[in-house]
């Protein structure tokens, strides 16, 4: 066991050779073991091993903030949490057994994301969007996936293309299970368009299909809407394979409108019935 604060032998990794630190700190009320890394070197010689520090990555620290903020997000995505349905923040942190900080905290987060909104005087809900708010969501969807797609058919390799079309056959086997049938949708996409090698765009596009993820669940435990999903998954995987991005981009776009006419269909029935 390292002492904390005491420096650690030497080490050497690629040529690096370093004194590493370690040290404890508290943040916002939670501990870190902090790692310092000192070259053994001189100025110029610093420099170049720090460049070669890239090649570490960073540590994945994980706040409380952050674990709470997974678990709701989830709760959310599944479908377990409804639109409109109201957070209690102490009733969270009791179930988490933490403090209302990192709760709250953590509802900022998803507030940032799309997921739950902060109302004056009422507290935390989730996300109850509009029909004018799901329409302008799918505007912008079709605008940045046809992108990707685009972008993402010159890279597609024949076995990239099998993977893709296996996550189809699985969709249709678990085509009356709606939680699993999105949760293999939402990776159908996501494979699809990481293709394309354009990370700023994907993390975009996937805050998006959060935003809506909700209401699809809702929407595909009509097993019609989830074989028609997979008829146009097929369609747009063999415009793909003959490596037509026009088509592609068509049929992504008219697919994804179908999905927000049903959503917006969905949503003016509940309004109506309110």
């Amino acid at each position: 066991m390292v002492k904390a604060g005491a420096p650690t032998p030497s080490s050497s990794t690629k040529g690096l050779h370093v004194q590493v630190n370690l040290t404890q700190s508290t943040i916002n009320g939670n501990l870190y073991l902090i790692m310092s890394v000192i070259p053994e070197s001189g100025p110029a010689q610093a420099r170049k091993d720090m460049q070669k520090l890239e090649d570490w990555g960073a540590p994945a620290y994980r706040t409380l903030q952050e674990l709470v903020a997974d678990r709701i997000r989830e709760a959310i995505l599944r479908g377990w949490l409804k639109p409109g349905q109201r957070l209690d923040q102490a009733e969270i942190a009791e179930r988490f057994q933490v403090s209302r900080m990192p709760v709250r905290e953590a509802l900022r987060t998803l507030e940032a994301e799309g997921l739950v909104r902060f109302l004056p005087h009422k507290g935390v809900e989730v996300c109850d969007l509009s029909v004018e708010e799901i329409e302008e969501i799918y505007q912008i969807r079709c605008v940045l996936e046809s992108m990707a797609i685009r972008l993402a058919i010159p890279k597609m390799t024949p076995e990239m293309l099998e993977n893709l079309k296996a996550l189809v056959d699985e969709m249709e086997e678990v085509i009356d299970d709606p939680l699993a049938w999105t949760t293999l949708n939402h990776r159908f996409h996501s494979e699809l368009y990481a293709i394309s090698g354009r990370p700023r765009l994907l993390g975009i596009i996937d805050s998006l299909r959060n935003t809506v993820q909700p209401y699809l669940v809702s929407d595909i435990s009509h097993p019609q809407r989830a074989r028609r999903a997979i008829q146009e998954h097929r369609a747009i995987l063999e415009a793909c394979e003959r490596g037509d991005a026009n088509a592609a981009s068509d049929l992504i776009i008219a697919h994804l409108q179908h999905v927000c006419d049903s959503l917006v269909h969905n949503r003016k029935l509940r309004q109506e019935s309110k």
